[in-house]
């Protein structure tokens, strides 16, 4: 059986079931029973403006889009970051420290790293398979190095 996920069609209310999609991908599509226009990514039905998908320019389709799933990616960011710091879980910093104490830098000591631990197979295998044929790419390779 395929893995599906619910939508809840954030126009009008409606809700139903679609194929899952790969991890990161987004679906764009039309609720069936009030024919707005709708995004799926990450597990969440977001909404979208019908005339600027179907009659815009390509720039500003490109600006609906990005500010839809850009809301939607700050939202999300946001609670995972709150989580960290309320958990206390910020790559071994303390949860009491203040943003004025993550800033500061007198210059006088070097960064201290913070130990991750070995890297761990699934790691070098992720790199193999996702990152290593990638590398030769100068967007790909600027986006890391840069």
């Amino acid at each position: 059986m395929l893995p599906t996920i619910d939508i809840h069609c954030p126009h009008c209310g409606a809700n139903g079931q679609v194929m899952a999609p790969p991890s990161g991908s987004v679906l764009i599509g039309s609720c069936p029973a009030c024919d707005g226009m709708l995004a799926v990514f990450c597990g969440a039905t977001l909404p979208l403006d019908r005339a600027i998908l179907q009659t815009g320019a390509p720039e500003a389709r490109f600006d609906h889009l990005m500010a839809v799933l850009g809301e939607h990616l700050e939202a999300t960011v946001d609670q995972i970051v709150a989580q960290m710091v309320a958990s206390g879980d910020m790559l071994g910093l303390d949860a009491s420290q203040d943003d004025a104490d993550l800033d500061a830098d007198d210059g006088d000591e070097a960064d201290e790293l913070v130990d991750l631990g070995p890297i761990t197979p699934a790691e070098v295998q992720r790199f193999l398979k996702d990152e290593l044929p990638r590398i030769d790419d100068r967007n790909y390779f600027q986006a890391l190095f840069s």
